[in-house]
């Protein structure tokens, strides 16, 4: 039910955990969620007690996106620190935990 392989999704989890702590948590949500979707971009969301600097988002993006062979990276952070977005709601809900 995903478009990327298990062995990217446990990737893109060492690494987000790596980095943001071991208490994060990731879901892909977007196109790449569903096998019947169209869609080159991957929409992950990150859930994560540590803050994130735009820095070591913009340090992360490019570890994903090396890893995946993607150009189009889409990461979303909430930390503990966030204002409410709907969209954490939506890529959690609708997303794939990793």
């Amino acid at each position: 039910m995903m478009r990327i392989s298990s062995s990217q999704a446990t990737a893109i989890s060492k690494l987000i955990k790596a980095s943001l702590g071991a208490g994060s948590e990731v879901w892909l949500f977007g196109s790449r969620a569903y096998d019947s979707k169209r869609g080159g971009d991957l929409d992950l969301y990150v859930e994560s007690a540590q803050p994130c600097s735009l820095e070591k988002r913009l340090r992360l993006t490019t570890k994903i996106q090396l890893l995946v062979g993607l150009r189009k990276v889409d990461l979303i952070v909430k930390t503990d620190s966030s204002p409410d977005r709907s969209i954490y709601t939506t890529a959690k809900s609708e997303g794939v935990h990793l």
